[in-house]
């Protein structure tokens, strides 16, 4: 049960219980009130007294009679002095008593007993007298005052019972939950990924139990994640770094003794130095992005003047490579997008410099940017080699590399970098690989309202 739902239950019974009790305890006066005397039949009477008795008079009798508690004995009496009905042993029903006896039965009883002589409105001959004797302790009218403190203290003892019962049910509730959860934590905390947090219950502290777990999960992933991480960088960083010392100790031993050799072992010395510069670049970029740092770069501006500039730059450098670049933005100056200048360049240049890598001289490269309500769409597509089916639902995954020769080279991270980029803006980006050859990535921005 959700605690919020157990302290609705207090509260509730706290307002109602003095209602419920009050109703309680005058259901049970009103029935020990109804308990009346039980008054005979007419016809009885009538065979007993020899004094014919009229039916009307008797029914005001009975109607007399029947107001009396069940606790009151009466004694009824014709005008011979005949027992009609009798509640007390003494005077049995059918028997003659006199004055004396009477008298006597008074002085006897008077200490215990109040005495009551009525003879309520009778009619023709009949001449009934009912005698009742009460106890003289239920004689007295109860007092209103002690009346009111006794269903005040019915009422108080049942508040205090129910709300220390639903307060300890509430309390120990909590403490249980909470107890599990913070063993759970703690194990989790010391490094026990594997262990699954299972906490009975169905309040709001149990239900953090599934939060727990996708944590728990999360940072499961993310410690692997790391460890693949590092495996990758110390696997790609291995390859330059093993062809930069081999080429070093063949300049240092003489191996590579003529002009010719040295230049040109140098020259590979200077490009895996550059190769390993940007790696590293890369992993800066990588890491950066994982801080977060980037969020405070970010600013509201037009993105048509950004993308025709950065076409104008990276088209240059294609054209230089022999590639026949093209680029048409189709989107208007107002349109504004909130985004790092710095990062979405990184992103739009990996995925040209990408374009550029695995296509062959002469290839073409076109850049598309188009409009719509909310947003502005930026295509990069290339007449490359394309990707493999099997490999698109993986493309941008850290450290990935397909069989295709478009991720011969580098670590792995370049889409990798794009992605995280694009998800960091909330922003989306597809690859695709057409029939006819070729790649695409469609990066589909929010606009700035």
């Amino acid at each position: 049960m959700k605690i919020r739902t157990q302290f609705r239950i207090l509260i509730t019974g706290i307002l109602l219980l003095p209602f419920l009790v009050i109703v309680f305890i005058g259901v049970i006066d009103y029935y020990r009130s109804s308990d009346r005397s039980v008054v005979p039949g007419y016809e009885e009477v009538s065979a007993i007294s020899a004094t014919p008795i009229d039916r009307t008079s008797w029914k005001r009798l009975s109607d007399f009679l029947s107001r009396k508690p069940a606790r009151n004995d009466y004694v009824i009496l014709d005008q011979d002095m005949v027992v009609l009905h009798s509640t007390l042993p003494e005077f049995p029903q059918r028997s003659r008593i006199t004055d004396r006896m009477l008298a006597s039965t008074i002085r006897d009883g008077d200490e215990k007993y109040l005495f009551q002589f009525d003879k309520p409105g009778m009619k023709g001959d009949s001449d009934l007298v009912v005698m009742t004797r009460v106890l003289r302790k239920h004689h007295r009218a109860p007092d209103p005052i002690i009346f009111f403190f006794r269903t005040m203290l019915i009422v108080l003892a049942s508040l205090f019972v129910f709300a220390g019962a639903m307060t300890v049910f509430i309390a120990r509730s909590i403490a249980a939950s909470v107890t599990l959860l913070e063993e759970s934590t703690r194990r989790i905390a010391e490094g026990e990924l594997d262990l699954e947090i299972n906490v009975r219950g169905s309040n709001e502290i149990t239900s953090l139990n599934s939060s727990l777990n996708r944590m728990r999960l999360a940072l499961k992933e993310e410690q692997a994640r790391k460890s693949r991480f590092i495996m990758g960088i110390t696997h790609d960083l291995k390859t330059p770094l093993a062809l930069i010392k081999g080429y070093a100790e063949a300049i240092t031993d003489g191996i590579a003794d003529s002009p010719d050799s040295i230049a040109r072992s140098l020259g590979i010395v200077c490009s895996k130095v550059d190769q390993l510069e940007g790696m590293i670049d890369d992993l800066i970029g990588f890491i950066k992005m994982d801080t977060g740092e980037w969020r405070q770069h970010l600013e509201t501006r037009p993105i048509a003047p950004y993308l025709r500039s950065f076409a104008r730059r990276v088209g240059e450098d294609a054209n230089l490579l022999g590639r026949n670049f093209t680029c048409e933005i189709l989107v208007d100056d107002s349109a504004v997008v909130r985004f790092d200048e710095g990062l979405l360049r990184r992103a739009l240049e990996n995925i040209v410099n990408n374009a550029i890598r695995y296509t062959h001289e002469g290839g073409k490269i076109c850049m598309l940017a188009t409009e719509s309500p909310g947003t502005v769409t930026v295509a990069i597509r290339d007449d490359g080699p394309g990707i493999p089916a099997e490999d698109l639902p993986r493309i941008f995954e850290l450290f990935f590399r397909g069989n295709s020769s478009r991720r011969e080279e580098g670590m792995g991270l370049g889409l990798s970098i794009v992605k995280t980029i694009v998800a960091a803006h909330d922003w989306k980006i597809e690859a695709a690989s057409p029939p006819g050859g070729g790649a695409s990535f469609t990066l589909v921005m929010t606009r700035d309202a």
